[in-house]
């Protein structure tokens, strides 16, 4: 997996992400992809491999099709009020390449 961070956005916060594949049993979540560095920070390029990183129940996860969409989960704690901001993610599931790209400058659309 490889994330863009759009310039001027980041957190320090717990990341994980939840991979939905075609059709109703197809999901994942992975684990907890901050180490505690400086990850997920503002223009950074961050790449985590199933090797190296906590990928839960995703190490295993088959895409069922030819849409793979995914969701960000940023746990907050009260005091910092950041939010990350991708303008491209990239997963390579079964070999196969997806890539996600931010459409518009909308932070709704690229922003959690």
């Amino acid at each position: 997996m490889r994330a863009k961070i759009k310039s001027g956005d980041g957190t320090n916060h717990y990341v994980a992400i939840e991979l939905y594949g075609e059709g109703e049993d197809s999901s994942c979540l992975t684990g907890n992809l901050d180490d505690d560095q400086d990850n997920w920070s503002t223009g950074d390029i961050e790449e985590y491999t199933s090797d190296k990183h906590n990928f839960g129940d995703c190490d295993t996860f088959r895409s069922s099709g030819e849409q793979l969409r995914f969701k960000m989960i940023i746990t907050r704690d009260t005091i910092l009020r950041d939010q990350l901001c991708l303008d491209e993610m990239e997963f390579i599931v079964q070999a196969k390449k997806y890539v996600w790209e931010a459409t518009t400058d909308n932070d709704s659309d690229s922003c959690w």
